[in-house]
């Protein structure tokens, strides 16, 4: 072999072990982010599976169930009495003025950690008819959901008592306003 095609030779083997490594760091830093979005999302998914059930349990009228999955943070300073009088008449309030339909969630925008726990916002509709003039009812809020373990179980405190329940997060984590709307045909009123 000539010095010229051996000169060649080994350009060639430099670029191609040159592009299988860069190619081989490639798939590593893939395979790290393709794992990370994998456990943010199983994070998620528990998150509104366990919302879910919390949502079922509120139009169920299901107080115990319901209670499970409340932060015990939110119920801290009257107990769990005061909680479930205030249970109780929201969903009173509820059944007298409108037929209910069941409650949807959303997904977070973003799970937020701070002090070796996970946050996430998780916005809520409560549907109904009015009993009185038949038109649709939405009552969007937002509770927030808050696991000590990665992400694997959730508790969740309603988000306009999150800043009280939780000073050292608070201004940390938005939450929108609630807002009640009416809807006529499905347009806002």
């Amino acid at each position: 072999m000539s010095i010229k095609y051996s000169f060649i030779f080994c350009i060639l083997v430099a670029l191609l072990a040159f592009q299988s490594a860069n190619g081989q760091s490639e798939v590593t830093d893939k395979t790290t982010q393709d794992i990370s979005v994998q456990q943010a999302d199983l994070r998620i998914e528990n998150l509104m599976k366990q919302a879910r059930e919390l949502f079922e349990a509120y139009d169920k009228g299901d107080f115990d169930k319901f209670a499970a999955f409340y932060h015990p943070k939110a119920y801290e300073k009257g107990g769990l009495k005061e909680l479930f009088e205030e249970f109780n008449y929201a969903n009173s309030d509820r059944l007298e003025t409108s037929e209910l339909l069941p409650s949807s969630v959303e997904t977070p925008k973003e799970l937020i950690e701070f002090d070796k726990q996970l946050f996430g916002v998780v916005p809520y509709k409560l549907n109904g008819i009015s009993r009185i003039k038949k038109d649709k009812e939405v009552f969007l809020g937002s509770m927030v959901g808050i696991s000590e373990d990665e992400g694997k179980s959730w508790k969740f405190i309603k988000g306009v008592a999150f800043n009280e329940a939780f000073p050292n997060v608070a201004g940390m984590i938005p939450i929108p306003n609630p807002v009640e709307k009416r809807l006529e045909n499905d347009i806002e009123q």
